[in-house]
């Protein structure tokens, strides 16, 4: 929620191509997440993981890379 409510301070919504993709990565994984949310691997595509990869295990983040 930090990371959508400052965009709303600079712009006053997301374009609407834009999504927010919520995962638990102990339990679930980012492709299946990525895939219920819209994305399509033939559009261009930009990924912020920011400020997320402290909170995970190794093999979390490992398997997530895969």
């Amino acid at each position: 929620m930090a990371k959508q409510d400052a965009l709303k301070r600079v712009l006053p919504s997301a374009p609407g191509h834009v999504r927010f993709v919520a995962v638990d990565f102990k339990h679930n994984d980012l492709v299946s997440a990525m895939s219920d949310a819209g994305y399509r691997d033939s559009k261009r595509t930009f990924v912020l993981w920011e400020g997320v990869t402290n909170y995970l295990t190794a093999e979390a983040v490992d398997s997530t890379l895969e």
